[in-house]
């Protein structure tokens, strides 16, 4: 059995939007007020483990809202996914699918999951008693259009490092 490897690549992918979902989340339940000691003026240490599991779980349901809902759009825009043949990869091949999968395809789930968190985070705060304005909403906006540039980018050259290396 292999040893449990927590990459920072793999923190960003899934650990970061799903802190920004359970956050979003924090705004219409109490108790997850509580353990981001939101509505408590002492926070406490005995929260640390449920909220890390959360956010771990968050994470990854956000993936799979991206897996479903983003990834699609961005095929739209023109980035073919590829007929990959993995039957292709060889012992001497994984180590350098491994890198391809970890310097582009965690920064396209990187870009693409805070994208999806960021979204559901506008949908809390919209359906939040306290709102937001509109002047608020614009630099949200920019920073998802960047994400899903930015996306697109890191799907694409994924997908065409991982042509390459299948053929």
């Amino acid at each position: 059995m292999g040893k449990f490897q927590l990459s920072f690549t793999l923190l960003i992918a899934y650990a970061v939007p799903g802190l920004l979902g359970v956050y979003s989340l924090s705004l219409h339940f109490e108790p997850i007020n509580y353990l981001f000691g939101l509505d408590t003026a002492h926070s406490s240490t005995t929260v640390i483990i449920p909220l890390t599991l959360l956010v771990l779980g968050a994470g990854i349901i956000i993936n799979a809202l991206t897996w479903a809902f983003l990834r699609p759009l961005i095929h739209l825009f023109g980035v073919k996914k590829p007929d990959l043949d993995y039957s292709k990869l060889t012992k001497d091949k994984i180590e350098q699918y491994n890198i391809i999968v970890e310097s582009s395809y965690r920064c396209y789930q990187s870009y693409s999951n805070l994208l999806t968190s960021i979204l559901i985070l506008l949908i809390a705060i919209f359906t939040s008693q306290d709102g937001i304005s509109m002047k608020a909403i614009a630099p949200f906006c920019i920073v998802m259009l960047v994400l899903l540039a930015a996306s697109r980018d890191s799907l694409l050259r994924s997908y065409e490092r991982m042509s390459k290396l299948l053929i």
